[in-house]
């Protein structure tokens, strides 16, 4: 989503409504993003990982979402990502892959290193797709409420 702004005059009035305007936009923007990024987390652990997609064994993969939301000049991104250090199987369930097991012991018995093979089971991609209407409609009503504040 791109908001661009344009005005061509001298009236300082207008230049500093306007600049003034961007300011209490971006900070909305800000805010908003937070919000749905925060949401879209806890959708992903909510239902995804809680058995609508992938059961929950151990929870790992469950605690190991989180969000974050950076500003550039020109952007403000929200990210919900899976922590690769805290679940190194979280990509092999989202695309699809191959997941090698080391030996260990289940219940008494030596269970010797193995590869599993799992079909693609998107628990982020699948989220986005569905909450993206409620994400845009979240960050154009952030953007009326910073205008009508102004």
């Amino acid at each position: 989503m791109s908001i661009e702004v344009s005005f061509n005059g001298s009236n300082e009035r207008v230049v500093s409504y306007i600049r003034n305007t961007g300011r209490r936009v971006v900070v909305e923007l800000l805010r908003e993003m937070e919000r749905q990024m925060i949401m879209l987390r806890d959708r992903v652990v909510a239902t995804k990982l809680s058995g609508q997609v992938l059961k929950n064994r151990t929870g790992t993969l469950r605690r190991s979402q989180h969000y974050s939301v950076t500003q550039t000049e020109t952007s403000i991104t929200g990210i919900v990502s899976t922590d690769p250090a805290a679940s190194k199987y979280g990509a092999v369930h989202e695309y699809g892959g191959s997941y090698t097991v080391r030996a260990h012991l289940r219940k008494g018995h030596l269970v010797k290193s193995h590869t599993v093979t799992f079909s693609e089971r998107s628990f982020l991609r699948s989220t986005l797709r569905e909450s993206t209407p409620g994400i845009m409609d979240g960050l154009r009503a952030a953007v009326q409420r910073a205008i009508k504040e102004s």
